[in-house]
């Protein structure tokens, strides 16, 4: 049994179904209505989503605004150019090795917040978003989903005047702006996922 962990109004809540139960009431004030602290006890919030069953929900997910379900990440890496159609798209060539770059967490922010164009030309990209948990380091590839808290969906917004504004581009910039990183609705953990590999 796994967990889905959203963020209400800057608390951390587990949903089940369209209902959601503040964490901190929903686990007896063991585990921390901050969601940054919540995710780093994965177990914990497990064994409390495993009890909901049992217990009345905080309210209806449809009557809240969702904040990002990761509010406060230390890091957030994207890569680009990672699927063939969106490089044929932009006319550009696939690259041999991964294209990363970083997207500032202080762009992130909930699955309906308004996105503050900066210009006529800012496009979005629909994102998989995969939440790394217990850290490490030249984690080999059989290893990998062991250290994987959870997926979200997000977009990438991107001003492309910003983006292509100097060669190479600027693809941090571009893509960081305030409000260019929407995020969520929920956190799912790995193992509430059908077929992770798929």
């Amino acid at each position: 049994m796994g967990f889905r962990l959203a963020n209400v109004a800057g608390r951390a809540a587990l949903v089940a179904g369209d209902h959601y139960y503040d964490l901190q009431q929903a686990s007896d004030g063991s585990l921390s209505a901050d969601p940054m602290k919540a995710l780093t006890q994965p177990e914990r919030l497990a064994a409390v989503a495993a009890t909901l069953a049992g217990r009345t929900p905080t309210g209806l997910l449809a009557d809240v605004t969702l904040g990002a379900p990761v509010p406060h990440p230390q890091k957030s890496f994207a890569v680009g150019l990672n699927y063939q159609a969106h490089a044929d798209e932009g006319g550009m060539e696939v690259p041999a090795a991964p294209l990363v770059f970083t997207k500032f967490p202080s762009c992130l922010v909930g699955p309906t917040a308004d996105v503050a164009m900066r210009s006529d030309f800012c496009d979005y990209e629909g994102e998989l978003v995969v939440v790394i948990g217990r850290g490490g380091k030249d984690i080999a590839r059989a290893d990998a989903w062991s250290h994987v808290l959870g997926v979200t969906v997000g977009q990438d917004i991107s001003d492309r005047v910003a983006q292509f504004a100097a060669k190479p581009p600027h693809f941090d910039l571009g893509k960081s702006f305030d409000t260019f990183g929407p995020l969520g609705p929920v956190l799912v953990s790995v193992d509430e996922l059908p077929d992770r590999d798929n």
